[in-house]
């Protein structure tokens, strides 16, 4: 049986081949005919998943593309025009002073963190040294910039000034300087002089030079500096009148704390007006350092 059968099943050489021939061109007549179908139908036989996957990337793609088109066409808004009707010193400007020109609130703080950090405006080009400052902003403010055009050095050795010499023209009287003269000096920038201008303020004048060290912040060598270009004309002190003074103006004063100010109003309405400047020695509570001090802002009248 098993003979047979394998007789039976026997292919020689060439009936081999001639099968494997025909097997292929059974498989290849059966493809054309598949491709056949689908040409006629015009059509793609997609399964939902992958159709649905196709359509997602072919939207996420329009999307970058309608971005990418938004910002190739994205420009810059325009800065804004400034309006300027008077002089100014950029020096002593504070933020809503910027403000007021035209400048918004996060251009101005930069402006005041620039002059901060390179110790005020020396010059008007300087103020094209500014992120925020165009062309045309910087011509509507330089002819109302109070500063001095930058100078030109032809010689090299002259290029580049030493600060020794940067020096006021002339000699400063303290008690009538202005904050826009005190920023001239060396070391004195703008919170110096409002600070200096407010020390003066509350005293009526300076009678010396070392009341300036009163100044919180304000050391010796800064003070040697300043001296030479400075000057006091006591002339301009203003005064008290201890005879007629109120407690609540006297008490204003820096000398005159609570207890010092009610002792001297107290001495007057006991004893009478004041004969002279001298009696104030006989008040317990005014140390005789605050009375040399204090005898420079008193008068009788």
């Amino acid at each position: 049986m098993k003979t047979l059968i394998r007789e039976f099943l026997y292919y020689s050489r060439t009936e081999q081949r001639g099968i494997i021939v025909l097997g292929t061109l059974v498989l290849l007549v059966i493809a054309f005919r598949i491709y056949l179908r689908v040409s006629a139908n015009n059509e793609i036989i997609i399964p939902p998943e992958e159709f649905q996957a196709i359509r997602q990337w072919v939207a996420q793609q329009s999307k970058q593309d309608s971005i990418l088109q938004e910002t190739r066409s994205f420009k810059r808004p325009e800065k804004k025009k400034l309006t300027v009707t008077e002089s100014f010193h950029p020096n002593i400007l504070e933020q809503k002073d910027w403000m007021a020109l035209g400048f918004s609130e996060k251009e101005s703080l930069s402006i005041l963190k620039f002059r901060s950090k390179s110790g005020g405006f020396r010059y008007k080009e300087d103020l094209q040294k500014l992120f925020c400052m165009t062309e045309e902003r910087y011509a509507v403010l330089a002819p109302f910039v109070l500063l001095p055009a930058k100078p030109e050095y032809s010689d090299k050795k002259s290029s580049f000034p030493s600060s020794k010499h940067s020096r006021p023209p002339g000699i400063l009287e303290i008690n009538q300087a202005d904050s826009l003269q005190l920023i001239t000096l060396r070391g004195i920038g703008p919170g110096w002089a409002r600070r200096i201008l407010k020390r003066r303020s509350q005293l009526g004048g300076f009678y010396t030079l070392d009341q300036l060290l009163e100044i919180k912040g304000l050391t010796d060598s800064l003070l040697t500096t300043l001296r030479p270009f400075l000057k006091i004309d006591t002339t301009r002190i203003q005064k008290l009148d201890i005879n007629h003074i109120p407690l609540e103006e006297i008490q204003k004063h820096p000398y005159c704390w609570y207890g010092v100010g009610k002792s001297i109003v107290n001495y007057r309405l006991q004893h009478g007006p004041y004969k002279t400047v001298d009696e104030l020695k006989k008040i317990y509570t005014l140390r005789p350092e605050t009375f040399e001090k204090l005898v420079h802002y008193v008068t009788i009248e």
